[in-house]
Formats: structure tokens, C-alpha cells, sequence
């Protein structure tokens, strides 16, 4: 049988919304296991996180932008606060 039309896109906005809680929690897990983030820039990741939730981002936008700051933090080898522009160019 064919699930209602609203039925069925209830269902996958609540199945996007699970998803994402789900990436959050493996991220951070991540990004804490990960012995190539400083623990000065675990902290600033964390901090830049509970921003985006204060500023209404979405799940997925939350998880795309910690996957990112957890590989700029391996490749920096330094703490965000110490970056300079040039460092953060030679990241591109």
C-alpha cells in the first residue's frame, strides 16, 4: 500500500531530522578521538558549534562545518586563535 503523501513526508522530515542528530554526536566523537586536532581548537570547534545552534543553522550545516573545521585544525597544525590569513591561504 501507498503511504499518504503528508504521511510520508512527515516521516522523512522526522528520519532527516534523526540523521542529523546522529552526524552531530559522530562528529564530536570524532573530533575528540582525533589525535591531530589540539585541544585548543577541539574547544574552539565545540564553542563555533553552540554558536550555529544560537543562530538557528541547520543539523546538516552544523555537521558539514565541523567535518571542515576538523580537517583545517589537522592541516593547520596550530591553534585557530594563532592562525593568520596567510595560514589559512595556504590551506587552500
Amino acid at each position: 500500500q501507498i503511504l499518504p503523501l503528508a504521511f510520508s513526508l512527515r516521516l522523512s522530515a522526522w528520519w532527516h531530522c534523526f540523521f542529523d542528530e546522529k552526524r552531530i554526536v559522530q562528529v564530536e566523537e570524532l573530533i575528540i578521538k582525533d589525535k591531530d586536532v589540539s585541544k585548543v581548537n577541539r574547544e574552539l570547534i565545540f564553542k563555533f558549534k553552540d554558536e550555529c545552534f544560537a543562530n538557528n543553522l541547520s543539523l546538516a550545516r552544523i555537521v558539514r562545518y565541523m567535518f571542515s573545521l576538523r580537517d583545517m585544525a589537522k592541516w593547520l597544525k596550530k591553534g585557530f586563535n594563532s592562525a593568520n590569513v596567510d595560514d589559512i591561504k595556504a590551506l587552500g
